[in-house]
């Protein structure tokens, strides 16, 4: 329910819910003090209100409303681009608790040059400029941008992942993070917790150089930074993985 845009029909329906109330609790379901005593415990009644409107009218979790505030303020105050997510739709799964939002109006070298810019960090392209040395015509189908998805989160890659390849990922079929969702995501995750992804093992992409090696993200201590760097795609080391994505 839309209530910005149909404040009137909002008000109907809340006032016919209320009414309908009104009339059980005159049949004598509850005493004069039982009522009394409730009406004293407003916080009592709004978590009965939330709790109804949740069962009944199936409402967005207060975990993605909580997402879609903070992924509007990250556009805001990374990219000063406006971003409004009141109508989105996300899409949700068990174990998938991490959201985000890809606009599709930023490259590689924008959100990476945005990221210098907010926090002053360093950055490191394995082929620069990474957007034009990225074979975008091997990534994998995404809906039109823009277009929400979730995924599963963590300061290091998907712990169920751990160690498979890319080409371990793709014969499973796996939609992964690629080049520009990581960046999105690693920012997102610094703008919340103040320290970027992938300290220790670094995110397999689904994305490739225009040399055929697959697109590695991750962050370095010292003065490289942010890291958009190269590895095999057959390469198993157990501390990388793939970030898999739901949309």
């Amino acid at each position: 329910m839309d209530t910005a845009q149909n404040p009137l029909q909002f008000m109907e329906f809340s006032q016919t819910v209320s009414m309908e109330i009104c009339r059980y609790l005159q049949s004598g379901n509850i005493s004069d003090q039982q009522l009394q005593e409730l009406i004293g415990k407003k916080d009592d009644i709004k978590n009965i209100a939330k709790e109804i409107a949740h069962k009944y009218l199936q409402l967005v979790p207060d975990t993605i409303v909580a997402s879609k505030e903070l992924i509007e303020r990250f556009y805001k105050e990374v990219f000063n681009h406006k971003v409004s997510l009141a109508k989105v739709i996300f899409p949700t799964q068990s174990g998938f608790s991490a959201y985000h939002y890809n606009t599709g109006r930023f490259n590689e070298n924008q959100i990476m040059e945005a990221y210098k810019r907010k926090w002053g960090i360093d950055l490191y392209q394995w082929m620069s400029p990474s957007a034009n040395k990225i074979d975008h015509s091997k990534d994998q189908t995404r809906p039109k941008a823009p277009y929400p998805f979730a995924h599963i989160g963590g300061d290091e890659p998907d712990t169920t992942h751990l160690g498979k390849s890319y080409d371990d990922a793709m014969a499973e079929k796996m939609i992964f993070a690629n080049s520009v969702e990581y960046l999105l995501m690693t920012g997102l995750h610094k703008f919340e917790k103040d320290f970027f992804m992938d300290k220790k093992g670094w995110t397999r992409t689904s994305s490739l150089w225009s040399v055929g090696f697959l697109v590695l993200g991750g962050w370095d201590d010292s003065d490289h930074g942010l890291y958009l760097g190269s590895g095999l795609r057959g390469n198993r080391y157990s501390d990388y993985g793939p970030r898999q994505l739901i949309l």
